[in-house]
């Protein structure tokens, strides 16, 4: 694909042109107010301009959810995102 204007993103084996301009967006609620935050991100390999609650979003888009941090609320509240991932893996046996 040639792009006059764009960013690519490489993770593993994947290579991936982006135009300027298509984002997924993170709507975030201030956390003094509560007032929401549209934060944008280009973390998904699809990119597709979809909106996802903060509580909600894959963690591929999460994964760049502070691109513009940090915010910065009308009432004056400065903030960014901080993610946690946790995993919890099982092994599940028995003997025949």
């Amino acid at each position: 694909m040639d792009l006059e204007y764009g960013i690519v993103l490489v993770t593993g084996d994947t290579k991936k042109e982006i135009d300027m301009g298509i984002y997924d967006t993170v709507v975030i609620p201030c956390p003094e107010c509560g007032e929401l935050y549209y934060a944008q991100s280009k973390g998904s390999y699809e990119c597709s301009l979809r909106h996802f609650d903060l509580w909600n979003a894959p963690s591929d888009v999460m994964s760049d959810v502070n691109r513009h941090a940090p915010f910065e609320c009308e009432c004056g509240t400065i903030f960014d995102v901080e993610m946690s991932i946790t995993s919890k893996v099982r092994i599940l046996g028995r003997k025949e």
